[in-house]
């Protein structure tokens, strides 16, 4: 982890065990608030990716059974 990022953690830790009903326990609040919000967007970034990939592949598998069903068309033609 970055430094950055340790002292972060340390900071809301800190504002997390001290837990005064103040400005400090709006902002932890809005933070935590913040963190659930950056996951669901990940997740749904996540699950776009997957749906868009499965997508691909099935367009690649149809139409690879769309132009082997062509190449049979043609041999039984000929």
């Amino acid at each position: 982890m970055k430094k950055s990022e340790n002292y972060l953690i340390n900071y809301y830790l800190n504002l997390w065990n001290s837990r005064t009903f103040g400005l400090e326990t709006v902002t932890l609040f809005k933070t935590e608030v913040a963190l659930v919000v950056e996951v669901i967007a990940k997740a749904a970034v996540v699950f776009v990716v997957v749906v868009v990939v499965v997508v691909l592949i099935v367009v690649v598998v149809v139409l690879v059974v769309a132009v082997g069903a062509v190449e049979v068309v043609v041999l039984v033609k000929v």
